[in-house]
C-alpha cells in the first residue's frame, strides 16, 4: 500500500467507529422515511399529498373502529414519513394503551426513541417487544443499533446474528454485522456480509463504500475501485470516496484518473491543502 493510500485509508479507519454510528443513524432515519409503494393514481398528486390522504383515510377508519390498535400503529408510521415525531409517538402510545401485547408498536416506539435520544425508554420498549414475540427480527436489529450507539459491541453481534437467523433477508443487519467484522479486523468476513447486504439491496451505496474499505485492507484494489465507482456515480460529492479512488488509481499507475479525482475534490473542497499537494505530485509523476 503506497504512502498516500495508507495515509488516507488509515485516517478514515481511525474514524470508522464514528462513521459507522453516523451511517447507522442515517440508515435508521432512512428506514423511517422510506415510503410504502403506492400505485400512482394521478401524476398531479405530490408525495406529501398522498401521505396526507393516507393519514385522513386511517383516521376515518379509526372513527368506525376506535379500539383498533393496529390502525394507530400504521398511523404512527405515516406520521414518521412526514417527520412528525410528536404525533408518531402519540399514536404508538395509543396503540400500546389499546393492546399491551402489540410488539410491533413497542418496536416502532423503541426505534423512534433511539432517534429522539431517549435511550433508556428505547431499550425498555425493544426488550418488551422481544419478550412478547421472541421471533420478531426487526426488534433484534433495532436493539443492535441501540447497543452499537452506546458501545456494547458484544451485544451488537449477538442481536445481529439473531436478527439474521430470524430473517435472512435483513440486508441492514448484514451491513451492520459487516461493520462489526471490519471493526475487529475480520475483513474477509466483513466482505462476505457486505456481499449479502448488496445482493439483497444492489443500490446500497453504504455497503459498497464499506466493502471497498475492506477490499483495500486485503489488497484487492480492483474490487475496491469497482465499488467506489458505483458509490461516486450515485453520490458524486462524497469526498472520502473520491480520495480513496484517487489513491487507488495512483497505486495502479493510472495517474491521469487520479488527477481527475483530485481536481473534482478541489471543486468540492477548495481549501483542501493536502489534496492540492497531492495534485502537484501527481502532475509531476505524469510529466515525461
Amino acid at each position: 500500500m503506497d504512502n498516500l493510500l495508507s495515509y488516507f485509508y488509515y485516517k478514515i479507519k481511525i474514524t470508522l467507529s464514528i462513521l459507522s454510528i453516523t451511517l447507522i443513524v442515517v440508515l435508521f432515519i432512512s428506514i423511517y422515511q422510506a415510503s410504502t409503494s403506492y400505485a400512482k393514481k394521478s401524476s398531479i398528486k405530490s408525495n406529501a399529498q398522498l401521505k396526507d390522504n393516507n393519514i385522513i383515510s386511517i383516521e376515518s377508519e379509526l372513527l368506525f373502529d376506535p379500539n383498533n390498535s393496529y390502525l394507530n400503529l400504521i398511523l404512527g408510521n405515516e406520521y414518521i414519513k412526514k417527520l412528525d415525531y410528536d404525533n408518531a409517538l402519540l399514536n404508538y402510545n395509543i396503540a400500546i394503551e389499546k393492546d399491551a401485547e402489540n410488539f410491533k408498536a413497542y418496536n416502532k416506539r423503541g426505534k423512534l426513541r433511539i432517534l429522539l435520544g431517549d435511550n433508556e425508554n428505547a431499550i425498555s420498549d425493544l426488550n418488551k417487544s422481544i419478550k412478547i414475540n421472541p421471533n420478531f427480527s426487526d426488534s433484534y436489529l433495532n436493539r443492535a443499533i441501540y447497543h452499537s450507539m452506546i458501545g456494547k459491541y458484544g451485544l451488537v453481534r449477538q442481536d445481529l446474528d439473531k436478527s439474521i437467523d430470524l430473517n435472512p433477508k435483513q440486508y441492514i443487519a448484514y451491513e451492520l454485522r459487516g461493520k462489526e467484522n471490519q471493526r475487529e479486523g475480520l475483513h474477509n468476513e466483513a466482505i462476505q456480509d457486505f456481499d449479502f447486504s448488496i445482493s439483497l439491496r444492489p443500490n446500497n451505496t453504504s455497503s459498497l463504500y464499506y466493502r471497498a474499505l475492506s477490499y483495500i485492507e486485503v489488497r484487492r484494489y480492483h474490487h475496491s475501485l469497482d465499488d467506489l465507482n458505483q458509490v461516486i456515480e450515485t453520490h458524486p460529492r462524497i469526498v472520502n470516496a473520491l480520495i480513496l479512488r484517487a489513491s487507488i488509481y495512483l497505486q495502479l499507475g493510472r495517474t491521469d484518473k487520479a488527477i481527475e479525482d483530485f481536481k473534482r475534490i478541489l471543486e468540492i473542497d477548495k481549501n483542501n491543502t493536502k489534496i492540492k499537494k497531492e495534485l502537484i505530485k501527481a502532475k509531476r509523476i505524469k510529466r515525461p
